[in-house]
């Protein structure tokens, strides 16, 4: 069976668990790479898996099927390929989760 291809290019920003999870799942490709090169080469992948270290920029001939970005915004994918794609996000807007984090700013006047 065809694993889905997988890209990282920030590995730092998530746990090894994680990592370790997905590598299990799909062809995973997981580096530390400049934007540029994130640029030239994500299109070629069926899942993007980012937070806000990288932009996806709209491009005709994309293979991406599905982004996961454990963020609450979307500012660092440009919606018209989210659009006209018809690319699958997962991300953290409007979860239930969100009900239980606390903004970074109040835990640090709690602190």
């Amino acid at each position: 069976m065809h694993k889905l291809k997988l890209l990282c290019p920030n590995y730092s920003v998530f746990s090894d668990k994680i990592i370790f999870e997905f590598k299990k799942k799909f062809d995973c490709t997981i580096l530390n790479i400049k934007q540029n090169k994130f640029d030239r080469i994500c299109h070629n992948f069926d899942i993007i898996l980012l937070r806000h270290t990288h932009n996806i920029k709209y491009k005709k001939n994309s293979n991406i099927k599905y982004i996961l970005s454990p963020t609450t915004g979307l500012n660092h994918i440009d919606q018209k390929i989210i659009k006209m794609k018809k690319i699958k996000i997962f991300f953290l807007k409007d979860k239930n989760i969100l009900k239980n984090i606390r903004a970074t700013a109040e835990h640090t006047i709690f602190l």
